[in-house]
């Protein structure tokens, strides 16, 4: 929603801190005729920011799956950036 969004809003220049590797839409730019045509510079920065943002999705994955749920999107967050899953895991946070 957020690339859907960011594109109908003509919104051509845009950094993100952290992307979405299970579910993410940014691949949107170079695939999709109608953004690709939208000439956008859309970057991702990476770094400590997207860590602690897929630590946080982890972390209520983790709780989904003690749920009963299935882990696919964990497994996703884990191919893509391992120490954030296991710090997850670890218990390194917590939330009431």
């Amino acid at each position: 929603m957020c690339m859907g969004t960011a594109v109908m809003s003509n919104i051509k220049h845009l950094r993100y801190a952290a992307g979405d590797p299970y579910c993410g839409s940014v691949h949107w730019k170079e695939e999709d005729p109608y953004v690709k045509g939208q000439e956008l510079d859309y970057e991702l920065e990476s770094g400590e920011k997207e860590f602690v943002q897929l630590v946080i999705q982890s972390y209520f994955e983790l709780k989904g799956i003690e749920k009963g749920g299935n882990d696919k999107v964990l497994r996703t967050f884990e191919s893509y950036n391992s120490h954030a899953v296991q710090a997850a895991r670890s218990g390194m946070i917590t939330f009431k």
